[in-house]
């Protein structure tokens, strides 16, 4: 009776993100940096890949699993960054399942001395489909088994995924020890004509930025010891969420504290989570662990949400020195 009761929590959760629309959001936000902003496309000064995976609510039957993986390189004869981001997210155990794949570049110049600006924008394909193959109608059951012939189901298959282009926009401003930007996700549902078009989410806006404080050694140095302080809000539809965070790296691990979704939105459909994140750097190979611990009553039943990242960077370290690197965390 307790599973039924945690399966239909997830029924309704989901109906919710159905008709609202809501994008997959990685807790690890700058380990995921294509998919946070255009803008952190060749943030590295080189070559980076990285690899996202996040398990959300592993206890309950339907759990949302997001993969993510993405490359991106540093032109320094144009002072731009490029960029490819493929991401998939499997909702309800599979049952909904949504797949992007984009094309990233920014320009990076010089305010002054102190400080960079970056716009950045992504082009991508959208795909979302329904695997109606893991669902059972009432015309399959009998009193003896289960039958895979189904009008219904045959009905259904016949409708095409909803898939589209769209397209992504950013800035980012930084310096040595502060950075701040914006996000702008969903822009073709500005257009009035595909607005009404099933499929299209809601515009997401996010603002993020940050402050770092040097105890010791620079920015990514192999001696490197700093607390820096993170926020992140997030708008979509009726959704907006603020997160706050401190970090605590002194090479070759960080540490960070999160509390996301802090419950100053009243009609926001949850109370947030605690997260802690952890961060280990092996020369250009980078692997960081997060964990999210619900604040609800349901904080034992779900198993929170783990999420493990990957980063392996390729650096011309006498290009590194020359570049000014952007000074948010790795995980």
């Amino acid at each position: 009776m307790e599973k039924i009761k945690y399966i239909l929590v997830i029924l309704i959760f989901s109906g919710c993100l159905t008709s609202y629309g809501q994008d997959p959001q990685f807790t690890q936000f700058y380990a995921a940096p294509l998919y946070m902003s255009p803008s952190f496309a060749g943030g590295n000064g080189g070559t980076r890949l990285t690899l996202n995976f996040r398990d959300q609510w592993p206890k309950l039957a339907g759990d949302y699993v997001t993969y993510a993986f993405s490359v991106d390189h540093y032109l320094s004869k144009h002072n731009s960054g490029i960029g490819l981001l493929l991401l998939r997210d499997e909702a309800a155990g599979g049952l909904v399942n949504t797949t992007d794949v984009g094309l990233n570049y920014n320009y990076n110049f010089s305010i002054n001395r102190k400080w960079k600006l970056c716009p950045g924008i992504q082009a991508y394909y959208y795909n979302k489909s329904i695997d109606y193959n893991r669902l059972v109608f009432s015309d399959q059951i009998s009193r003896d088994n289960i039958s895979s012939v189904s009008i219904e189901m045959e009905r259904l298959t016949t409708l095409k995924p909803v898939s589209h282009l769209d397209i992504t926009t950013s800035l980012l401003a930084y310096s040595d020890r502060i950075w701040a930007g914006f996000t702008i996700d969903h822009l073709l549902v500005i257009n009035k004509s595909l607005k009404n078009e099933e499929g299209y989410l809601p515009l997401r806006l996010s603002i993020y930025g940050g402050g770092k404080y040097y105890i010791s050694g620079r920015i990514r140095n192999k001696s490197e010891e700093s607390v820096t302080g993170a926020f992140n809000f997030i708008s979509q539809g009726p959704y907006k969420y603020i997160d706050l965070g401190a970090y605590y790296t002194r090479t070759p691990m960080q540490f960070g504290l999160w509390y996301r979704g802090i419950p100053v939105f009243s009609d926001n459909p949850n109370i947030g989570a605690i997260t802690l994140q952890f961060g280990y750097k092996i020369n250009s190979i980078t692997v960081g662990y997060s964990y999210d611990y619900t604040m609800s009553k349901l904080m034992t039943k779900t198993g929170g949400a783990h999420e493990i990242s990957f980063a392996y960077e390729m650096v011309n370290n006498s290009r590194k020195r020359k570049m000014r690197m952007v000074p948010c965390p790795i995980i």
